[in-house]
């Protein structure tokens, strides 16, 4: 298209994006009621402890983790990144529910701007505003972003290991390969099931190297991975006071889903259940993105390198194989709300033909604008007006009126 001002506009549309839906986030915290004993209150203690006690306050965290039942079913210790950055946001801004739920509503707006750039190194500047666009306007995403979980940062985190990964596998360059390694060592820092993101990158990694036959060099890669998870384990095991209490947390996280019996009653089931949640939450999108799906398998059989919708399909298929063996909660996933809305936000534009001519790319644009607007309204219903706290399947079905109250 000749006039468009592809990147500056683009640019500056994603920047006002991400701010605005921040500062339609902000009023909506203060009516969060926040969790006493759950998920909240273990990282706020943990914050609290960091700070008191700094890294040697994680022998103890350690052992009180392996000696109490009862902290089987909360999060764990060895998620060092979140708390110690946790306890920084919170000496500065207040040891409080709020300011973590501060630290959820940055992280979502900086991953707006992230999806929008990561967006841009595959595609055209347009598809990739209207992807973050979607991605800001993402139920899941948003009712994330009011909390005091991880749930915001860790997601954050993981966007940047697939684009560094990204970047790398574009261009495989040294400086790239060290962004990778450092980005992919925080990420699991923050939260030690970011290297189930191994699964997506591998199915691009593969793509790539075989269905594209491109010369991508493997032993640098995997060199690139092992040094991050060398160093993940030296700091776990140095903040543990040890090898055997480090192992003990682990071989604890590994079994504790067999005893829950919160995780056994509503986050059991097949794969698919994450797709069940994604609709009861965002269904247009969702649909768009999954009816993506089906080009983008056939657009692989022409083995093109580098092709972003594939790109995006395997990404997002590779989450939901990765997360498959584990308790079925929408929120493990949140990051394949990336690639989802990407792919929704591609079709839109075939559908339209947006980039042959003004009036489809207007088209387009209003489209997404509706998708958005129905986004944000489906966000209001179940996370700020029923104040909804764990989007799990039961209870979006009874919020949809499809099923009795769990």
């Amino acid at each position: 298209m000749q006039g468009w001002p592809r990147d500056r506009v683009a640019d500056a549309c994603a920047l006002g994006i991400a701010l605005l839906v921040g500062a339609l986030l902000l009023p909506t915290l203060a009516s969060i009621r926040y969790a006493e004993n759950p998920d909240e209150a273990y990282y706020l203690a943990y914050a609290r402890h960091f700070a008191e006690h700094g890294f040697a306050g994680f022998r103890q965290l350690f052992a009180d983790y392996q000696a109490e039942p009862a902290r089987w079913l909360y999060p764990n210790p060895l998620r060092i990144g979140y708390i110690a950055l946790a306890a920084g946001w919170t000496a500065i801004f207040g040891s409080s529910f709020g300011a973590l739920s501060l630290l959820s509503l940055l992280s979502h707006v900086l991953l707006v701007g992230a999806s929008y750039l990561f967006l841009k190194g595959l595609w055209d500047a347009p598809r990739a505003l209207a992807g973050a666009a979607l991605c800001a306007c993402s139920p899941l995403l948003l009712g994330i972003a009011r909390r005091a979980w991880l749930d915001g940062p860790a997601t954050l985190a993981g966007l940047l290991v697939l684009w560094s990964f990204c970047v790398w596998l574009r261009a495989p360059r040294g400086r790239a390969l060290a962004c990778f390694a450092v980005a992919f060592g925080v990420g699991v820092l923050i939260k030690e099931t970011t290297a189930l993101l191994l699964v997506p990158c591998a199915a691009l990694f593969l793509y790539e190297r075989f269905a594209g036959r491109r010369a991508v060099p493997f032993l640098p890669l995997a060199a690139a991975l092992a040094v991050p998870l060398l160093v993940c384990a030296a700091i776990w095991v140095s903040s543990a006071g040890g090898v055997a209490p480090w192992t003990g947390v682990v071989r604890i996280i590994l079994a504790s889903p067999e005893s829950n019996a919160y995780a056994q009653q509503f986050g059991s089931g097949p794969w698919y259940r994450y797709l069940v949640d994604l609709m009861l939450l965002s269904p247009w999108v969702t649909l768009l993105g999954v009816a993506a799906l089906g080009p983008a398998a056939l657009r692989a059989r022409e083995r093109v390198p580098g092709d972003a919708a594939v790109w995006l399909a395997l990404v997002f298929a590779g989450l939901l194989a990765a997360y498959a063996p584990f308790t079925k909660n929408v929120r493990y996933v949140a990051l394949g709300e990336v690639p989802l809305c990407a792919l929704a936000a591609g079709l839109v534009f075939t559908l339209t033909r947006a980039d042959r001519d003004r009036r489809g790319l207007a088209v387009a644009a209003g489209a997404v604008v509706l998708l958005g607007a129905a986004g944000w309204l489906s966000f209001q219903a179940v996370f700020v007006d029923a104040n909804l706290y764990d989007p799990m399947t039961a209870s979006l079905l009874f919020l949809r009126g499809l099923a009795p109250q769990p």
